[in-house]
C-alpha cells in the first residue's frame, strides 16, 4: 500500500499506489493518491498489507545466468585468467562441496539474489555432482522462495531424470 510503482514496459509510473497479490498474482493495482480513504485496493479480510510508502515497488528481475553455488566465493579471483579459475575454482573448490556445503551455497547466493530483486534464476549449478549435492541445491531454492531453473551440468543425466519423473 501507498508505494512508488514502476510496472515497467509502457505502462505510467504510480507515485502512490496500491498493488493486490492474490495467490501469488497480481489481482489489482490502482493509483490511491488523493483517495480519501488512503487506498487505491480494498484489501481483503485478513489480507497482509505491507506499508510501502517511501519505497518504490517493481516486478521482480530475471537474471539468466548464475552460478549461485559460487556465492561464498565472492570475490575470489575476480581477476582470475580461466587457466587459473578451471583448475581452482571448478576443480579443488567446487570438487570440496559436500551436498551440505551446496545447499548452503545455494541458499546463500539465491538470498543475494533476492536481496537485489532477483526472484527467478537460471542456475547452471555446477555443485550438482552427486543426486544428493541435487537434492540440496533444489532443497535450498525451495526454503530461499523466488524461483529458479537447475541447469545440470555435473551430475549424470539419470540424475535429471530421477528429477523429472518425481514431479
Amino acid at each position: 500500500r501507498g508505494g512508488h510503482i514502476v510496472p515497467g514496459g509502457d505502462r505510467p509510473e504510480i507515485p502512490r499506489g496500491d498493488i493486490l497479490v492474490r495467490d501469488g498474482v497480481i489481482a489489482a493495482v490502482a493509483n490511491s493518491a488523493g483517495n480519501s480513504a488512503g487506498s487505491g485496493v480494498a484489501a481483503p479480510a485478513g489480507c497482509a498489507v505491507v506499508e510501502a510508502a517511501g519505497h518504490v515497488v517493481t516486478p521482480g528481475f530475471v537474471d539468466a545466468h548464475r552460478h549461485v553455488w559460487q556465492a561464498p566465493l565472492r570475490g575470489l579471483g575476480a581477476d582470475m585468467p580461466m587457466t587459473r579459475y578451471f583448475p581452482e575454482i571448478l576443480g579443488a573448490a567446487l570438487r570440496s562441496y559436500t551436498p551440505a556445503d551446496a545447499r548452503l551455497a545455494t541458499l546463500l547466493g539465491a538470498a543475494e539474489a533476492l536481496d537485489a530483486g532477483v526472484t527467478t534464476i537460471f542456475d547452471w549449478s555446477n555443485a550438482t555432482l552427486t543426486p544428493d549435492h541435487t537434492d540440496a541445491v533444489v532443497d535450498a531454492f525451495g526454503a530461499a522462495g523466488g524461483r529458479a531453473v537447475v541447469a545440470h551440468t555435473a551430475s549424470p543425466s539419470e540424475d535429471a531424470r530421477r528429477l523429472a519423473a518425481s514431479g
